[in-house]
């Protein structure tokens, strides 16, 4: 009898994306791996995320292009960043209608991967806590940040 050649593959089953989570300005985002449509999201925000690093590389590679100073240009694309990081979480709770953000609440999210504002906003957000997770400026913890959690599938 020949033995199945079983391989361990690695699956993400959550993504998390947390900022000053449980405040006026707070922003959280949980999507499970557990129905074929929130798995379909998770997809599109793994791949949103990898958007965001190169995204990332790319910023500092041009600020380091630029004549001016790199502490300068990285100051300046610094304070841009947590200014546009602010809009695109009032954009946010605009898009989700939530008005007050109490602590141990949850809100029925709507995630339209279709809309061009909502994805653009979606962007605008993960790319400013991992902006400002990479300069050091807010610690990634249960608080700020991203989750990822893993799972183990079973593959033949």
């Amino acid at each position: 009898m020949k033995k199945k050649n079983i391989k361990k593959k690695m699956i993400p089953s959550l993504f998390g994306m947390f900022y000053k989570d449980n405040t006026e300005d707070g922003f959280n985002l949980v999507v499970n791996d557990f129905t074929p449509k929130e798995k379909d999201m998770l997809e599109t925000l793994m791949n949103m995320f990898q958007k965001v690093q190169e995204c990332y590389r790319n910023e500092l590679k041009g600020v380091m292009n630029k004549e001016r100073g790199y502490e300068d240009g990285i100051e300046s694309l610094t304070n841009d960043v947590q200014k546009n990081l602010e809009l695109g979480i009032k954009n946010w709770n605009q898009i989700q209608n939530i008005t007050t953000r109490e602590r141990g609440s949850y809100y029925e999210l709507t995630l339209d991967f279709g809309d061009k504002h909502f994805t653009q906003t979606l962007f605008v957000i993960m790319y400013g806590i991992y902006f400002l997770i990479q300069r050091g400026i807010i610690t990634d913890d249960n608080y700020n940040g991203f989750q990822f959690m893993n799972q183990y599938q079973m593959v033949s």
